[in-house]
């Protein structure tokens, strides 16, 4: 298609063209019904306008599409570890970036994007970050445009070692020390990939046998050039999907869409098989992305170009700002701070807005008001849902909802969205789309409030020693029960509200480790009360305090064991989260200063607590000596109690 949009814009007479790919069919025995080779015939011609005008008919937004949301949800939370896209177009880059969040990915596209993207540490080994490759370049920089098979035989050399080492399943840093450690299986999945790429088919000759590769396309494969190797791996996986849209009830989707949303749902079934014998995993919803596929998503008409200042684009912007609010609202559990808010989905998509609006017709804070939410105080970034109780002097009670409250508070939000959506929009709500958004925002109120970030913040590793990201709500869970099924006397956390001590994999490591006697003591600093009746008949009398949100911004748990008169903190989970913020990067420490560090935080927080249930300050100041003292005397309390 993009060949016929070039030969169309670029000024070459059909004759001419099919003359020129004759002549590279007869001499250089390429096919002329491939895009490379078509391509290649224009540029004789017109090399100057090829990318141009291909730069021009890629470079296509806003258009969310079913199939591009799961791949996102699929590399954010650790099913594939990169992604490798060959278009011209930033559909997929889009998806991404809103899944991920700016940075989120190890995004490499041009020649020195490996040393940057990919620094020479510890860290790559592990693939902390998503990858995310665009070999051929990407259309809003036509300079990387790749469209010829001399621009595929001159690919920067980082990028072809990266591929490799992908393929072959070697460590990353096998790119920057230029050596060669011994392959290892991997899966790879093609999809609408003919996989005749020259520098692609060369990278499968030293792929190890016992990697599997899948291929998913709408035409049958051609095998004759492959590599002995990658046939081996491929035999009797294609899938063939069909490339039209079709209408199942209310919902149009494409043969991709209904693949992806399989496949997903045989990930979901594994995680469950694996569930049993590992508790940590789970496997987040795709809610939000069915809602935002069934609204905003791309027509059985194709994509229609929105303009700049086209008053569908400013729609799009407003209704998909308003939709996101409503989601974040529900996943916070009815109880949000507009600082997250701006740096969120929600904030990004109100700037795009303002960006294409003539005038301005509301603020965020707007926006969050007309779907329900009110202010502590009229200076207050924090906004409570109008569902949330209050107390006799008009004090909102408890920080989140409960589960009947937020039922209500969700059943609130959809309305409310109908309401402020265009016409457009309330037409799809009326033809289903309004049932699905219900079911995302209870989805969302009943999951988890927090997502796991990929990257940990420059200043976790300036204050620690050894610290070990933790990528996925997978890895958090995994070592906090290897924490939990430690020897401990002692086991300190600083949470929201406690709840997840309340899950069946935490309760059951809690109780095996303390035995029929209820070894060891608990002690929590909290910011909300809701779960504590609750915490106390699962475990017994533990220590609870009481911090204002506002003040409780470190989250933790650590393992103390008794030595003699010393408390020895033995293992920590720590990680930030402020502003009720919607991504955290959590750290596992183990080194002993490390440790000592957070345990430190926690005694301050405690003290904090303290201060605040007596009325007083809660600032604490405490020198080395005194830190010391305090700690000794915080610990033996708990322990006695």
């Amino acid at each position: 298609m993009a060949s016929k949009v070039v030969g169309r814009k670029g000024g070459v007479s059909r004759l001419i063209l099919e003359q020129e790919l004759q002549r590279l069919e007869t001499v250089y025995r390429l096919r002329a019904d491939e895009f490379e080779t078509r391509v290649l015939a224009l540029s004789r011609f017109a090399p100057d306008r090829v990318a141009n005008v291909l730069q021009q008919h890629c470079r296509v937004r806003h258009y969310p599409s079913l199939a591009y949301e799961l791949l996102a949800h699929l590399l954010k939370h650790g099913f594939v570890d990169a992604i490798v896209n060959y278009n011209f177009d930033e559909l997929l880059d889009e998806a991404i970036d809103e899944e991920l969040g700016p940075g989120g990915s190890a995004r490499i596209l041009t020649e020195g994007d490996c040393a940057r993207e990919l620094t020479r540490s510890s860290r790559t080994h592990d693939r902390t970050r998503p990858l995310y490759i665009k070999p051929h370049g990407t259309a809003s920089a036509p300079d990387t445009l790749r469209f010829t098979r001399e621009d595929y035989f001159s690919l920067p050399s980082d990028i072809i070692r990266l591929l490799g080492v992908l393929i072959e399943g070697r460590p990353l840093d096998d790119i920057h020390f230029r050596r060669t450690t011994a392959a290892t299986p991997v899966c790879v999945l093609a999809i609408g990939h003919a996989l005749q790429s020259p520098e692609l088919l060369r990278l499968f000759r030293s792929v190890h046998s016992g990697s599997k590769l899948f291929s998913v396309t709408s035409d049958p494969l051609r095998e004759d050039d492959w590599p002995d190797a990658m046939r081996r791996i491929a035999s009797g996986r294609w899938t063939k999907v069909s490339s039209a849209f079709a209408r199942r009830g209310h919902r149009v989707e494409s043969g991709l869409d209904r693949f992806l949303r399989s496949t997903w749902r045989e990930s979901v079934r594994c995680t469950a098989r694996n569930s049993r014998t590992r508790p940590w995993l789970s496997a987040r919803g795709i809610e939000r992305h069915e809602v935002v596929a069934r609204l905003f998503a791309i027509t059985r008409f194709g994509i229609l170009k929105r303009r700049e200042g086209d008053p569908k684009l400013r729609d799009y912007l407003h209704d998909r700002a308003i939709v996101e609010l409503a989601l974040a609202i529900a996943k916070s559990k009815g109880f949000v701070d507009l600082r997250e808010l701006e740096r969120g989905r929600p904030g990004r998509m109100f700037r795009l807005h303002e960006d294409h609006a003539h005038h301005r017709r509301e603020s965020l804070v707007d926006a969050i008001e007309s779907l329900g939410m009110d202010r502590r105080d009229a200076a207050a970034n924090a906004f409570w849902h109008q569902r949330a109780p209050k107390d006799e002097s008009g004090d909102f009670g408890r920080l989140t909802l409960t589960d009947e409250q937020g039922r209500a508070m969700c059943h609130d939000l959809a309305k409310s969205c109908y309401r402020l959506l265009s016409k457009n929009r309330r037409a799809k709500m009326r033809s289903g789309g309004r049932r699905v958004l219900n079911e995302a925002l209870w989805a969302m109120f009943r999951g988890d409030e927090v997502e796991v970030g990929a990257e940990s913040p420059d200043r976790l590793w300036s204050r620690f020693r050894s610290p070990t990201p933790l990528t996925t709500l997978a890895q958090m869970r995994r070592f906090t029960q290897e924490l939990l099924r430690r020897r401990w006397d002692l086991l300190l956390c600083v949470a929201e509200s406690g709840e997840w001590l309340l899950e069946d994999w935490a309760a059951r490591a809690i109780r095996t480790t303390r035995g029929p006697s209820k070894r060891g003591a608990v002690a929590l600093v909290v910011a909300d009360r809701k779960k504590q009746d609750e915490i106390e008949a699962r475990f017994g009398p533990i220590s609870i305090g009481m911090l204002p949100w506002q003040l409780h911004n470190r989250h933790m748990t650590i393992a103390v064991s008794r030595q003699g008169e010393r408390w020895v903190p033995t293992a920590a989970l720590f990680y930030e989260r402020r502003y009720r913020s919607a991504t955290v990067y959590p750290i596992r420490l183990s080194l002993r200063s490390d440790c000592e560090s957070v345990l430190n935080d926690f005694v301050v927080y405690f003290e904090k607590a303290r201060r605040h249930a007596e009325g007083r300050s809660e600032v604490v100041r405490l020198s080395k000596r005194e830190m010391h003292g305090t700690r000794q005397r915080i610990l033996a309390e708990i322990a006695s109690q």
